[in-house]
């Protein structure tokens, strides 16, 4: 018993803000995942799936521009403030994240046709009325991660990832497989969507904390203003992309094909993205320390997930059909494209920029990807189809992640060798190209 205790100490002392958020990304990227196979295997068909792609989508597009933006902005704000600010703080923030999610979700109600129709490309989409109650609930609750985050209290990371995501899952798959379709799972979110809502009010308790914070808020906001243009900008490639396959393609079917392939590694978005995340406060504490770290780290994960990537690369002809259906093999040859945005994906100067402040410069360069993400798009889908879309992100990705490189060697004399373990990932990048070209012959 003594022994099994001092495991559990020492399993508690390893977990940090760092890998815990990780594995909090790696939870959400895993359960949509499984999610996504369990919808393939199960009596939904093609259309079905393609309803609840697009409900996601939408979902995506009404919240990313904003909630990634004022989540990053509180990394490097919430430190700086004082200790007797910072509760107060963030009960105004969650006014703040209710006032938008409030907002948004009633444009979404006043005009359902019109938006469908613009986003989707169709006349109408089952069971989006419940779809924005959803939203308006669950929004806001993507501040409970980062107050844990912020608060360095990394188990409840964890721990909220665990019944969170796999409450989700739940209420999604378990619908679907006793008989109750698409529509008893929507309705079960709505569930979820609430509970979250609930333990992130009891969470921050505004109504201890009346008093409205002009000052921090106001500065809060101006910080994250060029933020929410990036992240616009920057999520605005990929909303393109689903855009740009609803709208060429008059079928539901495509839109279905393309988005079970364009999917990233979970494990990167959940290991590079966590870092990404955890590393912007340290870098506004003390930017030379920090550099080493994200070098050390980004070393650390690149051992993991480039092989991984490598393996994932040369089966996933054979893998799709088997874990999903027939009827995704054509997504297998996207999915290796969207493997290699892993190339970009382990490079963190984005992290170096937040940190620093530097909101202007990732402002002006998103500009720059995203022209380049829409122009290729546009000349590639009439070549190469769903897989020209594929190649553009990647292209675009990796445009966006070397300028962010040259600037901060400009402006800040940083190296990339730094931060960068340069030879191991040039190494790995390119056995990872190689692996592509050889499963491109068998697909």
């Amino acid at each position: 018993m003594t022994a099994f205790v001092q495991k559990i100490r020492s399993w508690s002392r390893w977990i940090n803000n760092v890998n815990a958020f990780q594995f909090f990304q790696l939870f959400r990227a895993g359960s949509a995942i499984l999610i996504s196979i369990i919808l393939a295997k199960s009596s939904l068909g093609l259309a079905d799936i393609a309803v609840y792609e697009w409900l996601l989508y939408i979902g995506l597009f009404v919240s990313f521009f904003w909630i990634n933006a004022f989540l990053q902005a509180l990394l490097p704000t919430f430190p700086q403030l004082s200790t007797d600010l910072q509760r107060p703080f963030l009960a105004n923030v969650y006014l703040l994240f209710v006032g938008v999610s409030s907002f948004l979700a009633l444009m979404l109600w006043l005009q359902p046709e019109l938006w469908i129709r613009w986003l989707t490309g169709q006349n109408e989409l089952p069971w989006f009325s419940w779809y924005i109650l959803f939203i308006w609930l669950n929004l806001p609750t993507s501040l409970v991660e980062y107050i844990y985050l912020l608060n360095n209290r990394s188990r409840q990371v964890l721990l909220y990832g665990i019944l969170s995501f796999g409450g989700y899952f739940v209420a999604v798959v378990g619908p679907i497989l006793l008989g109750y379709g698409l529509g008893g799972a929507i309705r079960s979110i709505v569930l979820v969507g609430a509970l979250r809502f609930i333990w992130l009010t009891y969470l921050v308790r505004p109504w201890q904390y009346t008093r409205w914070q002009a000052t921090e808020i106001k500065n809060y906001i101006w910080l994250a203003l060029p933020l929410i243009v990036y992240t616009f900008l920057a999520g605005a490639a990929q909303m393109f992309d689903n855009w740009l396959v609803g709208w060429y393609y008059e079928d539901k079917e495509p839109f279905a094909i393309f988005r079970y392939g364009a999917r990233e590694l979970p494990l990167a978005t959940a290991l590079a993205g966590g870092l990404s995340a955890a590393m912007i406060p340290e870098v506004s504490k003390n930017v030379s320390t920090a550099l080493g770290i994200i070098r050390q780290k980004s070393l650390r994960i690149i051992h993991w997930l480039y092989p991984i990537s490598i393996v994932l690369m040369l089966i996933s002809p054979f893998l799709y059909p088997l874990v999903y259906s027939d009827a995704f093999s054509a997504s297998a040859r996207i999915f290796n494209i969207y493997l290699l945005l892993l190339v970009s994906r382990v490079l963190l100067p984005y992290s170096i920029l937040m940190g620093l402040k530097q909101t202007r410069a990732i402002l002006f360069i998103s500009v720059s990807e995203l022209l380049v993400n829409v122009i290729l798009s546009l000349l590639l889908i009439g070549e190469w189809g769903l897989e020209g879309i594929a190649v553009a992100t990647v292209v675009a990705f990796l445009f966006e992640k070397l300028l962010m490189i040259t600037y901060i060697y400009y402006k800040y004399s940083f190296s990339p060798k730094t931060y960068i373990p340069i030879r191991c990932y040039l190494i790995y990048s390119t056995l990872l190209i190689v692996a592509f070209f050889l499963s491109w012959q068998w697909t």
